[in-house]
C-alpha cells in the first residue's frame, strides 16, 4: 500500500511502521493512500513491507511544517510523563535516567550540558537544535548568569522540587549530529530530587516510582566526588552506591542491557582525579 504521511517527523517512509503504533496504516488519520495508478509494479514490492513515499516538498507543505513546529511549546519548566510519551510517539527519542542523592550534582550536570550545547562548546560533534524545556533550563542556570566575579556562590543551582512529588519530570534537549550523518537526536533526561534515590536506598517499597526507568536507554548515576574521596565518608558513600545499583538490578527497574554511566561530580575539588573508592563501585 503506497501513500504519504502528513504528520511532521513521521518515519513511515523509511521504516514502513506507523510512529503512533497504529496496527494498520489505514487506521492512522495522518496517512493518505495514493491513487492505484501511482503504485509501482508488483514485482518491485516486498510482500512483507508496505511501500510509502515521502510527501513532495512543496511550499505549502513546508509552510505547514514550519507552522506545526512553531506551535510546539509546552507549559511549565519541565515535561511530565504524558508530555514525554507524546514526544516519543511523534519521533524517536532517547530517555536518560539521571539518579543520585541530594546535592550530588544531577541538576548541575543537566545545566552544564545545556549551556555547553547552546554555546557551541560541543562542536563539531554536536550542535544545539532546540529544547521544549528552554524556560526550565534558563530557570536552573539563572544563578550562574548572575554570578559576580568577586567570588563563587555556595550553590549555583537550586534544589530540584517537583510540581507533582509522585511523578518524574523530564528536561528535553535536541542535538544535531555533525561530521557526516547530521542526525537530529532527541534527549529526554530526568531531573529528580535526590530524596528519591535516598528513599530507594533505604526503603525498597519506594521502587514503584522508578517504573519509568524500564524504558530508559541509559542510566547516569551521579556520585558526589568529594564525599567519595573523603576518608570519613567514602565507605558509607560507596556502600550506598552499591546498594542503589543492586536495587536497580534486582527489582528489576532497568533493562540489564541498558548502558550505565557513573558520573563523578565536583572533580574540580579533587584535582580532576577519580576517588579510589570508585573502583569497588565499578566492580
Amino acid at each position: 500500500m503506497g501513500g504519504t504521511c502528513n504528520k511532521l517527523d513521521c518515519t513511515v517512509a523509511t521504516t514502513g511502521k506507523c510512529l503512533e503504533s497504529h496496527a494498520s496504516l489505514n487506521e492512522c488519520p495522518h496517512f493518505v493512500v495514493e491513487a492505484p495508478d501511482s503504485a509501482p509494479p508488483d514485482s518491485e514490492l516486498s510482500p512483507e513491507t508496505p511501500t510509502v513515499t515521502s510527501p513532495a516538498p512543496t511550499e505549502s507543505r513546508q509552510a505547514e511544517g514550519l507552522f506545526k513546529v512553531g506551535r510546539k511549546f509546552h507549559p511549565g519548566s519541565e515535561l511530565g510523563l504524558d508530555d514525554a510519551a507524546e514526544i516519543m510517539r511523534s519521533r524517536y527519542s532517547h530517555l536518560i535516567g539521571v539518579v543520585g542523592q541530594t546535592d550530588a550534582g544531577k541538576t548541575a550536570f543537566l545545566s552544564a550540558l545545556y549551556l555547553m550545547s547552546s554555546q557551541g562548546l560541543l562542536r563539531p560533534k554536536y550542535s544545539f537544535a532546540g529544547s521544549l524545556t528552554l524556560q526550565g533550563f534558563e530557570d536552573r542556570v539563572r544563578r550562574v548568569r548572575r554570578w559576580e566575579k568577586t567570588g563563587l556562590p555556595k550553590e549555583f543551582i537550586a534544589h530540584t522540587q517537583l510540581p507533582n512529588p509522585r511523578s518524574p519530570s523530564f528536561m528535553h534537549l535536541s542535538l544535531k549530529e555533525g561530521e557526516g550523518r547530521r542526525r537530529r537526536i532527541e534527549l529526554l533526561m530526568t531531573d529528580l530530587p535526590g530524596e528519591w534515590t535516598t528513599e530507594l536506598i533505604n526503603r525498597l517499597e519506594t521502587a514503584s516510582r522508578f517504573k519509568f526507568l524500564g524504558r530508559a536507554d541509559a542510566v547516569v548515576y551521579v556520585l558526589d566526588g568529594p564525599l567519595l574521596a573523603n576518608r570519613d565518608s567514602q565507605h558509607q558513600e560507596a556502600h550506598k552506591a552499591k546498594l542503589m545499583l543492586e536495587r536497580l538490578r534486582k527489582t528489576p527497574l532497568v533493562n540489564i542491557n541498558a548502558p550505565l554511566v557513573l558520573l563523578i561530580s565536583k572533580c574540580d575539588e579533587l584535582g580532576m582525579n577519580s576517588p579510589t573508592a570508585l573502583s569497588e563501585i565499578v566492580e
